[in-house]
């Protein structure tokens, strides 16, 4: 937890760009809710940007992070503040209501796969009309050919800031705690929770990210 943030700058490359855009794109949707909720956000310095760059905008906005692992609760301390607040839970029974955006950055790689439909739908009925979910994600390529070029040009990338060493256990850290899927297993599912539609606005190797639209 202590470098979280500086790690995974490190392992997705472009990162900081879809942290801008994400705190760009928080302006755009409110429709009826007063409330902005991010599903998981660890130790939550991009959930208080968001709050600060809505503040004079939307001053009746209300800003909830959630997480589940419990070492992260330390750095919530110095960034809480009336309107923000954080809790360790699990979003898999987070009572999302009345929101008006909510973020969810390279979590639901990590949920269950018998669970990750009712997540998405979970924060789908908690939307207000015309909110909206960013959701980032790595994914698989749709064929193998295409999966082994980008995966090994990531892989690549990495050796910028890790050793070979370090990719290697990284990799093997996360097998079985990972399930990924396509983008087009990703679009399907949004479509399946009955998403309204869905937009590609940032990409890096095999990373992803879309604004779905209840």
């Amino acid at each position: 937890a202590g470098d979280f943030d500086e790690h995974i700058a490190a392992s997705i490359p472009l990162y900081a760009g879809l942290r801008a855009q994400v705190v760009a794109l928080s302006r755009r949707f409110r429709s009826g809710g007063d409330y902005r909720r991010r599903c998981r956000m660890s130790t939550g310095p991009l959930l208080r940007r968001i709050r600060d760059h809505n503040l004079n905008a939307r001053p009746s906005a209300h800003y909830v992070g959630i997480d589940l692992e419990p070492a992260f609760a330390s750095s919530w301390e110095e960034l809480s503040a009336p309107d923000l607040e954080f809790h360790c839970c699990d979003a898999r029974e987070f009572e999302f209501d009345r929101v008006s955006l909510a973020l969810s950055l390279f979590t639901v790689q990590f949920v269950p796969p018998p669970d990750k439909l009712g997540l998405l739908r979970r924060v789908r009925n908690g939307l207000v009309d015309g909110g909206a979910l960013i959701v980032a994600e790595k994914t698989y390529a749709e064929s193998g050919r295409l999966e082994d070029a980008i995966g090994g040009a990531f892989r690549s990338a990495k050796r910028a800031a890790f050793s070979d060493q370090q990719v290697l256990d990284k990799e093997e850290q996360l097998q079985g705690r990972m399930t990924l899927w396509t983008e087009r297993e990703l679009r399907d599912a949004l479509r399946e929770v009955e998403f309204r539609e869905a937009e590609r606005f940032w990409g890096s190797y095999q990373f992803l990210a879309l604004v779905a639209v209840r």
